[in-house]
Protein backbone atom coordinates (compact mmCIF):
# COMPACT_ATOMS: atom_id res chain seq x y z
CA UNK A 1 0.00 0.00 0.00
CA UNK A 2 2.82 2.41 0.87
CA UNK A 3 4.49 1.68 -2.48
CA UNK A 4 1.21 2.36 -4.32
CA UNK A 5 0.75 5.66 -2.50
CA UNK A 6 4.33 6.64 -3.27
CA UNK A 7 3.84 5.72 -6.94
CA UNK A 8 0.63 7.75 -7.19
CA UNK A 9 2.31 10.76 -5.57
CA UNK A 10 5.19 10.51 -8.05
CA UNK A 11 2.77 10.44 -11.02
CA UNK A 12 0.86 13.46 -9.68
CA UNK A 13 4.14 15.33 -9.14
CA UNK A 14 5.27 14.55 -12.72
CA UNK A 15 1.93 15.67 -14.16
CA UNK A 16 2.10 19.00 -12.30
CA UNK A 17 5.72 19.52 -13.30
CA UNK A 18 4.97 18.88 -16.99
CA UNK A 19 1.86 21.08 -17.08
CA UNK A 20 3.42 23.86 -15.01
CA UNK A 21 0.29 23.96 -12.82
CA UNK A 22 1.58 23.13 -9.35
CA UNK A 23 -1.85 23.57 -7.72
CA UNK A 24 -3.82 21.50 -10.21
CA UNK A 25 -6.63 19.66 -8.42
CA UNK A 26 -5.86 21.39 -5.10
CA UNK A 27 -7.00 25.01 -5.48
CA UNK A 28 -10.64 25.99 -4.83
CA UNK A 29 -12.47 29.30 -4.66
CA UNK A 30 -14.29 30.27 -1.46
CA UNK A 31 -17.55 28.76 -2.75
CA UNK A 32 -15.95 25.34 -3.12
CA UNK A 33 -15.46 25.39 -6.91
CA UNK A 34 -12.31 23.76 -8.23
CA UNK A 35 -10.01 26.28 -9.92
CA UNK A 36 -8.56 24.86 -13.12
CA UNK A 37 -5.33 25.91 -14.83
CA UNK A 38 -5.70 28.09 -17.91
CA UNK A 39 -3.53 30.39 -19.98
CA UNK A 40 -3.59 33.17 -22.53
CA UNK A 41 -0.96 34.42 -24.96
CA UNK A 42 -0.29 38.07 -25.71
CA UNK A 43 2.46 39.28 -28.04
CA UNK A 44 4.15 35.89 -27.84
CA UNK A 45 4.16 35.83 -24.02
CA UNK A 46 2.23 33.05 -22.26
CA UNK A 47 0.34 34.02 -19.08
CA UNK A 48 -0.94 31.32 -16.72
CA UNK A 49 -4.06 31.53 -14.56
CA UNK A 50 -6.33 29.46 -12.35
CA UNK A 51 -10.01 29.93 -13.17
CA UNK A 52 -13.06 28.87 -11.14
CA UNK A 53 -14.90 25.95 -12.74
CA UNK A 54 -18.14 27.90 -12.18
CA UNK A 55 -16.80 30.65 -14.42
CA UNK A 56 -15.74 28.10 -17.04
CA UNK A 57 -19.30 26.71 -17.05
CA UNK A 58 -20.76 30.18 -17.55
CA UNK A 59 -22.23 30.32 -14.03
CA UNK A 60 -20.59 33.56 -12.99
CA UNK A 61 -22.92 34.08 -10.01
CA UNK A 62 -21.79 30.72 -8.54
CA UNK A 63 -18.10 31.63 -8.63
CA UNK A 64 -16.22 32.69 -5.49
CA UNK A 65 -14.92 36.13 -4.63
CA UNK A 66 -11.69 35.38 -6.56
CA UNK A 67 -12.85 33.63 -9.72
CA UNK A 68 -9.59 34.13 -11.63
CA UNK A 69 -6.06 34.53 -10.33
CA UNK A 70 -2.53 34.73 -11.68
CA UNK A 71 -0.96 31.27 -11.41
CA UNK A 72 2.49 32.64 -10.66
CA UNK A 73 1.22 34.92 -7.89
CA UNK A 74 -0.86 32.30 -6.05
CA UNK A 75 1.74 29.53 -6.48
CA UNK A 76 4.51 31.70 -5.06
CA UNK A 77 2.46 32.63 -1.99
CA UNK A 78 1.41 29.04 -1.27
CA UNK A 79 4.89 27.57 -1.88
CA UNK A 80 6.33 30.14 0.48
CA UNK A 81 3.76 29.22 3.15
CA UNK A 82 4.53 25.50 2.72
CA UNK A 83 8.26 26.21 3.05
CA UNK A 84 7.54 28.03 6.29
CA UNK A 85 5.46 25.05 7.47
CA UNK A 86 8.32 22.65 6.66
CA UNK A 87 11.50 24.75 7.17
CA UNK A 88 13.86 21.78 7.26
CA UNK A 89 12.43 19.96 4.25
CA UNK A 90 14.71 20.35 1.24
CA UNK A 91 12.65 19.08 -1.70
CA UNK A 92 11.57 20.59 -5.00
CA UNK A 93 8.31 22.52 -5.26
CA UNK A 94 6.38 19.84 -7.14
CA UNK A 95 7.08 17.32 -4.39
CA UNK A 96 6.38 19.83 -1.64
CA UNK A 97 2.93 20.52 -3.09
CA UNK A 98 1.99 16.85 -2.65
CA UNK A 99 1.75 17.69 1.07
CA UNK A 100 -0.98 20.23 0.33
CA UNK A 101 -4.40 18.63 0.73
CA UNK A 102 -6.29 21.68 -0.50
CA UNK A 103 -6.17 25.46 -0.72
CA UNK A 104 -9.31 27.62 -0.58
CA UNK A 105 -8.83 31.06 -2.10
CA UNK A 106 -10.70 34.02 -0.64
CA UNK A 107 -10.46 37.73 -1.33
CA UNK A 108 -8.25 38.47 1.67
CA UNK A 109 -6.92 35.09 2.83
CA UNK A 110 -6.12 31.54 1.76
CA UNK A 111 -7.14 28.51 3.83
CA UNK A 112 -4.53 25.75 3.56
CA UNK A 113 -5.01 22.13 4.61
CA UNK A 114 -1.53 20.62 4.92
CA UNK A 115 -0.67 16.95 5.38
CA UNK A 116 2.17 15.85 7.64
CA UNK A 117 3.22 12.32 6.54
CA UNK A 118 6.31 12.45 8.76
CA UNK A 119 4.15 12.75 11.92
CA UNK A 120 2.72 9.45 13.28
CA UNK A 121 -1.05 9.12 12.84
CA UNK A 122 -3.19 9.07 15.96
CA UNK A 123 -6.62 8.49 14.43
CA UNK A 124 -6.32 4.72 14.13
CA UNK A 125 -6.87 4.85 10.35
CA UNK A 126 -3.28 5.26 9.27
CA UNK A 127 -3.91 8.70 7.77
CA UNK A 128 -1.39 11.49 8.05
CA UNK A 129 -2.48 14.33 10.34
CA UNK A 130 -3.70 17.47 8.58
CA UNK A 131 -3.34 21.01 9.91
CA UNK A 132 -5.44 23.92 8.71
CA UNK A 133 -3.84 27.33 8.38
CA UNK A 134 -5.11 30.74 7.28
CA UNK A 135 -2.58 32.95 5.52
CA UNK A 136 -3.17 36.56 4.46
CA UNK A 137 -3.58 37.16 0.78
CA UNK A 138 -3.29 40.43 -1.09
CA UNK A 139 -4.17 39.84 -4.72
CA UNK A 140 -2.06 41.77 -7.24
CA UNK A 141 -5.14 43.78 -8.19
CA UNK A 142 -5.76 44.96 -4.66
CA UNK A 143 -4.64 48.48 -3.70
CA UNK A 144 -2.35 48.56 -0.69
CA UNK A 145 -1.57 51.62 1.42
CA UNK A 146 2.11 52.45 0.98
CA UNK A 147 4.13 54.54 3.43
CA UNK A 148 6.97 56.78 2.25
CA UNK A 149 10.26 55.07 3.06
CA UNK A 150 12.56 57.97 2.28
CA UNK A 151 12.80 61.11 0.17
CA UNK A 152 13.50 60.43 -3.48
CA UNK A 153 17.20 60.47 -4.23
CA UNK A 154 16.85 60.03 -7.99
CA UNK A 155 19.35 57.15 -8.18
CA UNK A 156 18.71 53.59 -7.10
CA UNK A 157 21.08 51.58 -4.92
CA UNK A 158 22.86 49.47 -7.54
CA UNK A 159 23.71 46.74 -5.04
CA UNK A 160 20.03 46.42 -4.10
CA UNK A 161 18.91 46.48 -7.71
CA UNK A 162 21.40 43.79 -8.71
CA UNK A 163 20.20 41.63 -5.80
CA UNK A 164 16.58 42.05 -6.97
CA UNK A 165 17.42 41.13 -10.55
CA UNK A 166 19.38 38.08 -9.43
CA UNK A 167 16.54 36.91 -7.16
CA UNK A 168 13.94 37.24 -9.92
CA UNK A 169 16.16 35.37 -12.39
CA UNK A 170 16.67 32.55 -9.89
CA UNK A 171 12.94 32.37 -9.09
CA UNK A 172 12.09 32.23 -12.81
CA UNK A 173 14.66 29.48 -13.39
CA UNK A 174 13.21 27.38 -10.56
CA UNK A 175 9.64 28.01 -11.74
CA UNK A 176 10.59 26.90 -15.28
CA UNK A 177 12.21 23.73 -13.88
CA UNK A 178 15.64 24.74 -15.17
CA UNK A 179 16.90 23.39 -11.84
CA UNK A 180 15.33 20.53 -9.89
CA UNK A 181 16.21 22.04 -6.52
CA UNK A 182 17.70 25.05 -4.78
CA UNK A 183 20.78 22.92 -4.06
CA UNK A 184 21.36 22.38 -7.78
CA UNK A 185 20.90 26.09 -8.46
CA UNK A 186 23.30 26.96 -5.61
CA UNK A 187 25.92 24.58 -6.99
CA UNK A 188 25.61 26.16 -10.43
CA UNK A 189 26.06 29.72 -9.16
CA UNK A 190 28.71 28.54 -6.66
CA UNK A 191 26.94 29.79 -3.54
CA UNK A 192 25.77 28.09 -0.37
CA UNK A 193 22.09 27.00 -0.53
CA UNK A 194 21.36 29.12 2.57
CA UNK A 195 22.59 32.21 0.71
CA UNK A 196 20.41 31.39 -2.29
CA UNK A 197 17.34 30.84 -0.09
CA UNK A 198 17.95 34.15 1.63
CA UNK A 199 18.32 36.02 -1.65
CA UNK A 200 15.25 34.36 -3.20
CA UNK A 201 13.06 36.18 -0.66
CA UNK A 202 13.68 39.36 -2.63
CA UNK A 203 11.72 37.92 -5.56
CA UNK A 204 8.56 37.90 -3.43
CA UNK A 205 8.62 41.47 -2.17
CA UNK A 206 5.53 43.65 -2.47
CA UNK A 207 5.57 45.44 -5.85
CA UNK A 208 5.54 48.79 -4.05
CA UNK A 209 8.72 47.90 -2.14
CA UNK A 210 10.38 46.81 -5.38
CA UNK A 211 9.30 50.06 -7.04
CA UNK A 212 10.63 52.07 -4.12
CA UNK A 213 14.04 50.40 -4.49
CA UNK A 214 14.15 50.93 -8.26
CA UNK A 215 13.16 54.59 -7.85
CA UNK A 216 15.94 55.23 -5.35
CA UNK A 217 13.60 55.81 -2.38
CA UNK A 218 14.73 52.90 -0.21
CA UNK A 219 17.45 53.77 2.31
CA UNK A 220 17.35 50.87 4.77
CA UNK A 221 19.97 48.78 2.97
CA UNK A 222 20.22 45.19 1.77
CA UNK A 223 20.79 43.58 5.23
CA UNK A 224 17.49 45.02 6.48
CA UNK A 225 15.70 43.94 3.32
CA UNK A 226 16.92 40.37 3.75
CA UNK A 227 15.08 40.13 7.09
CA UNK A 228 11.68 40.41 5.39
CA UNK A 229 10.03 36.99 5.36
CA UNK A 230 6.31 37.70 5.67
CA UNK A 231 3.81 36.38 3.12
CA UNK A 232 1.53 39.43 3.29
CA UNK A 233 2.67 42.36 1.16
CA UNK A 234 1.07 44.84 3.54
CA UNK A 235 2.88 43.26 6.51
CA UNK A 236 6.17 43.47 4.61
CA UNK A 237 5.58 47.18 4.22
CA UNK A 238 4.62 47.53 7.89
CA UNK A 239 7.79 45.66 8.95
CA UNK A 240 10.04 47.98 6.97
CA UNK A 241 8.23 51.18 7.90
Amino acid sequence: MQELLKSNATRRKTKRSESGALLQGKLFDDKGNLMSPSFSTKKGVRYRFYVSSALLRGRNSDAGSMARVSATAIEQVIIRALRAEHPNLEIENAELVTRLSSARLGKNEIALAVQHPDIPAHNGEGRSPITETLIPWNSPARIIAVPQFAPRTGEGDQKLIQALIRAHCWAAALSNNDFISIEQLAATVKLHPKVVRSELRLAFLAPHITGTILNGNFNLGLPKLRTVSLVSWQKQIDQLH
